[in-house]
């Protein structure tokens, strides 16, 4: 009897511990959320530590207990969100693809993702207030934002050296410019349509608008005599 009141008693505090760090993750990820419900509603620029305190129904105080200012804040949004496409992503790239095959599923996946997620149009915009400028030479984001949007990037370049490794694209004489200049158009179609009021935006001229470049692109690396199915992306 007294060992199991001991084992009782010893135990509630792992209790009580385990349910306080329950709760802090939930609330963490509570805080996060509504940071990117106030991104896609109004944009980066309307998100403010008063502002999501509020909404999160939480003091300013408690909400610093969090995240030390806004662009922490954002950088997790970011991180999470360039991992979580890369992870996408390849999981949808078939083993032993050519890299033309490879590119079509990265876009396809590109695509995917936006029509079924708001996580692109947030990553936009939050890469376009940390560093407008990025990829083209721009350190301003520093070396967290840079490790986040490099995992894209290294995904893309991957692809594009495959490609040109196997014969299906054409030789690209720098695979990393290629792919900087993909990363700005894509977000720059989404970023014309994303500052618009939501009610006015739609998602599906921004799908359209990235799907019709991306075939241009497809058209333009594919080797000679490629697989025409592969130069279209299907409407999602």
């Amino acid at each position: 009897m007294v060992i199991k009141l001991l084992l009782v008693i010893q135990g509630e505090p792992m209790g009580i511990e385990e349910r306080k760090l329950r709760e802090k993750e939930e609330r963490h990820a509570l805080i996060i959320e509504n940071a990117k419900k106030l991104i896609i509603e109004h944009g980066v620029d309307y998100l403010t530590m008063q502002t999501l305190a509020e909404i999160s129904e939480l003091s300013k105080a408690t909400l610093y207990l969090y995240f030390e200012n806004k662009d922490a804040i954002l950088m997790e949004i970011l991180e999470n969100a360039a991992s979580d496409f890369v992870n996408f992503a390849r999981s949808r790239i078939p083993g032993g693809s050519s890299g033309l095959q490879s590119l079509h599923a990265l876009w396809m996946s590109y695509l995917k993702l936006f029509g079924e997620s708001q996580d692109i149009i947030v990553l936009t915009g939050i890469k376009n207030y940390i560093d407008p400028q990025f990829p083209l030479g721009s350190e301003e984001g520093g070396s967290r934002f840079g490790s986040a949007m490099g995992e894209m990037l290294a995904l893309i370049v991957e692809v594009l050296r495959k490609g040109v490794s196997d014969g299906s694209l054409e030789k690209i004489p720098d695979p990393e410019r290629l792919a900087y200049t993909i990363i700005m158009i894509a977000t720059s179609i989404i970023d014309s349509e994303t500052r618009l009021p939501r009610l006015q935006r739609d998602p599906r001229k921004i799908s359209l608008a990235i799907r019709e470049t991306f075939e241009i692109l497809l058209r333009g690396l594919a080797a000679e005599g490629s697989d025409r199915s592969l130069l279209t992306l299907t409407a999602l």
